[in-house]
C-alpha cells in the first residue's frame, strides 16, 4: 500500500495519540462555578467560541490569555496548573503498535507531523511520548508542523503548500492521514493521496 509513496503525512490527534474529549468537559466542570446543566450548555465549542481556539491554534492567542479567556467564559475557580491539567485531560494514550509502525516506516519512508495544536497540547504530548518511549514527537517524525508555530492550520491550503516546498515533496508521491474530512478535501486539492481515517480503522489497520 504504501510502497508507492516516498513520504506519509500523519495528523496528531484521532490518528496517533487517542482524545477523551469527556474527560476534558469533565475536568472543567468540576472546575466551574456553574451548575452541571449550566456548565454543559455553555460548553458547547459554539459558545466558549471556536474562534478563540482558532487563533489560538495559531498563535494569535498566547496560554496565558487562553487560559483567562476560559477562565471568563466557563466561570473557573482555578489557578493556571488546574486549567492546562483540565485542557489535557482530552491527551488519551499512544498505543504501542502505533508508536513501533511509525518507527518502522521511518526506516523507509520520510514521515511527517502536520497538527492543529496548541503549546500547551505540545508540552503534554511530548511529555507522555517522553515518559512512554523516553523521544519527543520530533525524535519520532522527521519533521513536525504545529500551527501554532506556523501561525497556519489546516484546511488551509497554505500550510500543505508549506509542508510541499520547504520538505520538496512530490504530491503524488505522499500520502496524508487525518480522521478530519476537512483536512482530507483541502489536502486532495493539492494532489495529496489523502486517506480519511474513521475511528474504527486505526494506522495499524491501514497501513
Amino acid at each position: 500500500m504504501i510502497s508507492k509513496y516516498q513520504t506519509i503525512i500523519f495528523d496528531l490527534g484521532g490518528v496517533i495519540i487517542n482524545l477523551e474529549e469527556k474527560r476534558t468537559i469533565e475536568s472543567f466542570q468540576k472546575l466551574s462555578q456553574l451548575s452541571q446543566e449550566e456548565f454543559y450548555i455553555t460548553y458547547k465549542p459554539t459558545s466558549y467560541s471556536f474562534s478563540l481556539l482558532e487563533h489560538y491554534e495559531v498563535g494569535k492567542v498566547s496560554n496565558q490569555e487562553f487560559r483567562d479567556a476560559l477562565r471568563s467564559i466557563l466561570f473557573l475557580d482555578a489557578d493556571d496548573d488546574a486549567i492546562d491539567h483540565a485542557w489535557n485531560q482530552i491527551l488519551g494514550d499512544i498505543p504501542q503498535e502505533r508508536i513501533h509502525l511509525l518507527k518502522k516506516i521511518a526506516k523507509t519512508h520520510q514521515i511527517i507531523l502536520l497538527s492543529n495544536t496548541n503549546e500547551i497540547h505540545r508540552i503534554a504530548f511530548d511529555e507522555i511520548l517522553l515518559r512512554q518511549e523516553g523521544m519527543t514527537f520530533s525524535d519520532l517524525f522527521h519533521k513536525v508542523y504545529y500551527s501554532y508555530e506556523l501561525n497556519d492550520r489546516k484546511p488551509n491550503l497554505s500550510i500543505y503548500q508549506r509542508v510541499i516546498e520547504e520538505n520538496k515533496l512530490n504530491p503524488k508521491e505522499t500520502l496524508f492521514i487525518d480522521d478530519n474530512l476537512k483536512n482530507i478535501v483541502s489536502a486532495k486539492k493539492l494532489g495529496i493521496h489523502s486517506v480519511h481515517l474513521v475511528p474504527s480503522v486505526g494506522i495499524t489497520h491501514f497501513l
